[in-house]
């Protein structure tokens, strides 16, 4: 059955995402593949939960630490870092001014184990900065010069009948190897490493395949494959009676002990024919049918699975389960600050 856009979208006039004009992301397009109701409610409604999993909010400071870090060129010891997280403590008081005690709270642990985590990282991987060595070995292909930081990256998506769309994102890094190969730079927060997994589904990896084919669409050459950085977050837990200050220095001790539990990288290596293969198979087809549904050409549906996944219940959970939209709130740009789920 064909869905009429204006039931739809109420008229692209009100919708807080427009497909021609603010195009996709991996995420983006993540999000529209796991349930079209959530993708309507975030894109065209600009609805936000008003909470954050630990996950998420521990990814964002980290990301925004490692910004800071990988702009100086140099390593970066805990004072600064500590300095750091106060500002980003501050303006994410200023983003959320409504935030729940326990939403503060969850913040405040963040905080903690960054404090802890990212002095550590600097020294493990201190070679990633002019002047400076690896202090423990290196095994995987080690950055020689940067040409890229934290860059936010647009290049365009041509329809069959000419018309084009932005594809968008944001590289934590690209540089090259002692031997001239490109390679991207990618950080990901994770509590859980299954490398085989990885490394056996790169080729059909959304965000890893896109991220490679926008440099190939901008830059004419094929990187040599992603430099997947791993910054695991600790799952430790509070022991009875045990302060914060013992806690957080418990984990630093472990963390001092055991860096490459905690501070990880794999080469995740691709071939030309890959991507050409990834943009037959996934892209062009996953790109036909958003641009389908934008134009009310393709059916819209709830997805019932996509409800609760291995993270937890969706950020959408009780707006489309009982309508209840109390926990949330609207943002007027899907790319903007607190809306970064669209930005990679």
């Amino acid at each position: 059955m064909r869905t009429k856009k204006t039931d739809l979208f109420r008229g692209t006039e009100k919708s807080v995402w427009r497909f021609w004009r603010d195009g996709v992301s991996s995420s983006l397009l993540a999000v529209f593949l796991a349930c079209r109701e959530q993708a309507r409610l975030q894109l065209v409604e600009g609805l936000r939960s008003s909470s954050e999993k630990i996950y998420l909010g521990f990814g964002t400071c980290g990301h925004w630490l490692l910004h800071n870090m990988y702009d100086r060129q140099k390593p970066s010891g805990p004072i600064r870092i500590s300095r750091w997280i106060r500002e980003y403590s501050e303006a994410w008081t200023d983003e959320v001014p409504r935030a729940t005690r326990t939403m503060r709270d969850q913040q405040d642990h963040i905080y903690g184990l960054h404090g802890v985590l990212m002095p550590r990282y600097a020294k493990r991987w201190a070679g990633d900065w002019r002047g400076s060595k690896y202090p423990l070995p290196n095994v995987t292909v080690r950055p020689r010069r940067w040409l890229q930081l934290e860059h936010e990256f647009r290049t365009w998506w041509v329809f069959g009948d000419g018309r084009k769309v932005p594809i968008r994102g944001m590289w934590d890094g690209v540089f090259v190897d002692r031997y001239g190969l490109v390679w991207i730079f990618d950080t990901k927060c994770l509590s859980v490493i299954i490398p085989e997994d990885l490394e056996e589904t790169m080729s059909l990896n959304l965000q890893f395949m896109l991220y490679l084919w926008a440099y190939r669409n901008l830059h004419g050459t094929t990187p040599r494959g992603f430099l997947l950085n791993i910054c695991r977050r600790p799952g430790h837990r509070f022991k009875k009676n045990e302060s914060k200050v013992d806690f957080y220095d418990r984990v630093r001790g472990e963390i001092k002990l055991r860096p490459d539990h905690f501070f990880q990288r794999y080469e995740l290596t691709v071939k030309p024919s890959d991507i050409r293969r990834w943009e037959s198979l996934v892209l062009a087809p996953l790109m036909d049918d958003i641009r389908g549904w934008w134009e009310g050409r393709r059916s819209h549906y709830l997805n019932p699975n996509a409800l609760i996944s291995k993270y937890g219940r969706c950020e959408m959970f009780h707006a489309i389960v009982s309508g209840n939209r109390s926990g949330t709130y609207v943002v007027d740009d899907v790319y903007g600050y607190r809306s970064s789920l669209f930005g990679g």
